[in-house]
């Protein structure tokens, strides 16, 4: 699709270069925004299809059969899944339980990612409409009488214009799609899970280092390996605090820490003290995605004016002023 239209750009450059740098830009934005609209549809089905996937696991639990071992379409959602069924089977943890939390969070965050996307939407189309400004522009001078397109495309002056207008209004789509993404921190996720799964170990009757150490263990992301380094430590009898200040450093980290430092001579508090700390940073999450998509929509300011407004002037108004003042005199 690329080369279709690198070839069809530099056909049309043998007329005009100010086309074809029009059309190669711009075909390249569109296609772009196809293969986003088609990968954000397989994301979406994916997802649905691995929530599916979950709730009829935990019924199954439930109703005291095991469900097959099977791959998530979701990969990180997959990776959790494994890591509670090991955990259930080293520990005796109630695994239905951790599923159905892993489905209730898991949900909870494609209704927010959802929401996130329908605010963004204004941006979205805001940027769309400044896109076609100058064009709107060049066709009122065509209805006065002005020759804007043929200054636009048949001289250097609008080739300059041209090159540079298509140059900002790219940015500038790039600038407002990446204000208008509005992704968490996936620490936040990882560390949900790993409470979650230590408070089910505990309830199951491990104790505190062994419950970490087994969390460690099978969770295989990027906390696996200070959760073992930590499980190790509180077994050979350092301190809880001391132990915990590995990943005590990380801001996410702070609510599990403290939990963990606070209830670490209680097996059974600990358990509570860790299932509510994993919903704290499921909410923290949900706040700091809000957060994003509110800050981006003021944000969104910054292409206006650098980009798509000066935009607008050179492939906007300068040919019509130019070609206006070429028919005066």
């Amino acid at each position: 699709m690329i080369v279709l239209i690198g070839v069809l750009a530099l056909a049309l450059m043998l007329v005009s270069p100010a086309i074809g740098i029009v059309v190669f830009g711009y075909g390249v934005v569109a296609r772009k925004l196809v293969i986003r609209r088609r990968e954000r549809a397989q994301a979406a089905r994916r997802m649905v299809a691995t929530l599916d996937l979950l709730a009829s696991a935990a019924a199954d639990l439930r109703a005291g059969s095991a469900p097959p071992l099977i791959a998530l379409p979701v990969r990180d959602v997959d990776r959790f899944a494994r890591a509670a069924r090991r955990l259930s089977d080293r520990t005796g943890a109630a695994l239905a339980d951790l599923l159905e939390r892993l489905e209730v969070h898991q949900r909870a965050l494609s209704r927010l990612d959802a929401t996130a996307y329908a605010q963004a939407a204004g941006a979205r189309l805001t940027a769309l409409i400044l896109i076609a400004l100058p064009a709107l522009a060049l066709l009122l001078g065509h209805s006065i009488g002005a020759d804007a397109l043929g200054i636009l495309f048949q001289t250097h002056i609008g080739f300059v214009c041209t090159a540079i207008a298509v140059a900002l209004q790219l940015a500038g789509l790039a600038w407002t799609d990446r204000l208008s993404r509005s992704r968490t921190d996936p620490l936040h996720a990882e560390l949900a899970v790993a409470s979650d799964l230590m408070a089910a170990a505990l309830r199951a009757g491990s104790p505190v280092p062994s419950a970490v150490l087994h969390v460690g263990d099978v969770l295989e992301g990027p906390l696996s390996a200070s959760l073992t380094q930590i499980g190790r430590e509180l077994a050979a009898g350092v301190s809880p605090k001391q132990a915990w200040q590995r990943i005590g450093r990380l801001d996410a980290a702070r609510r599990l820490t403290n939990a963990a430092q606070r209830t670490s001579e209680s097996g059974a508090a600990m358990s509570g003290a860790l299932t509510r700390c994993a919903d704290d940073l499921r909410v923290d999450a949900a706040h700091e995605r809000q957060a994003r998509v509110q800050r981006a929509s003021v944000l969104l300011m910054l292409p206006l004016g650098l980009c798509f407004l000066p935009a607008f002037l050179l492939a906007g108004l300068v040919p019509v002023v130019l070609a206006v003042i070429s028919e005066v005199l």
